[in-house]
């Protein structure tokens, strides 16, 4: 069983890449961009799923090959996904080791709980340690088929915290000379946050947010959510599934979403009430 959700929307963009890719032109670094939770991690997921289908050139995957069902349970070891981590604490002297342990534990985390909401990711990044173990990967040889995929998500991300460009550095040594096995693909919301001279070795695709009526429909059959949460979520976020997921009712609790807006919309109200000094103080007492 897969532990993905089927990819929503997005046709035209899945059906240029399929063809470029069946037709021996899919570039081997590519930039999937959009606003966030518009599902551009998923699609890099059908995308890397596709290259390593058994019957790959084809339009989709077929999702019954063991490449196929391996790909959708996240545990194809050619299927490589890199997402932003917070940095493990206490573990300088094994940095590397504990990125990638706590990488597993995501991935796991990803495969119980696949409809997660698109959230701020807040103080996490992409390491230097985490770019030199993708790089070792893409030198190695394929373990099961013939080529390997590597995903690279929220790349904006890349070493926020250090102030520092040697990730994104020792990342653009792999984008100049990709091994031929090897597919990148990278996902950004907001791609001028990437280095210039890594946008410019990407092929960039952008994905836009799905109709709303489409978003709130995948939310009531793939999601279990009631039709008037789904409609209202989904307008809220503006077509994007992720950020819809954020806006619904935890048990008895508001969504993480719907509770910063409800605190905008507090701080915007107390602004318009008390003008001047008194507005700041209500600001600062949030």
């Amino acid at each position: 069983m897969s532990a993905l959700p089927p990819v929503e929307g997005h046709e035209a963009e899945r059906a240029g890449l399929a063809a470029a890719a069946e037709s021996g032109q899919l570039p081997h670094s590519i930039l999937l961009h959009g606003p966030a939770g518009i599902g551009k991690q998923r699609v890099a997921l059908w995308l890397g799923q596709l290259l390593l289908c058994q019957r790959f050139p084809t339009a989709a995957p077929c999702g019954d090959c063991q490449p196929c069902r391996l790909a959708g349970r996240l545990q194809h070891p050619d299927l490589h996904w890199f997402f932003p981590l917070p940095r493990p604490k206490g573990a300088s002297d094994r940095l590397s080791e504990a990125l990638e342990e706590a990488r597993a534990a995501e991935l796991e985390i990803r495969r119980e709980q696949p409809l997660r909401p698109s959230l701020p990711i807040g103080l996490a990044g992409i390491y230097l340690a985490q770019v030199q173990s993708l790089i070792r990967r893409a030198a190695a040889r394929p373990s099961m088929g013939r080529r390997k995929v590597f995903i690279i998500g929220d790349a904006e991300l890349l070493v926020p915290q250090e102030a520092s460009p040697e990730a994104a550095n020792a990342l653009l040594k792999l984008l100049e000379e990709p091994p031929a096995d090897t597919t990148i693909i990278v996902t950004a919301t907001d791609p001028d946050l990437l280095l210039p001279t890594i946008r410019s070795r990407l092929l960039p695709v952008r994905l836009r947010p799905l109709p709303v009526a489409e978003a709130a429909r995948f939310l009531e059959q793939r999601a279990g959510v009631p039709a008037e949460h789904a409609g209202w979520a989904a307008q809220l976020a503006g077509g994007s599934i992720g950020r819809a997921l954020g806006f619904l009712p935890q048990g008895d609790q508001p969504g993480p979403l719907a509770e910063i807006r409800q605190q905008g919309r507090a701080l915007l109200e107390a602004a318009q009430a008390r003008p001047g000094a008194a507005a700041v103080a209500a600001g600062h007492a949030e």
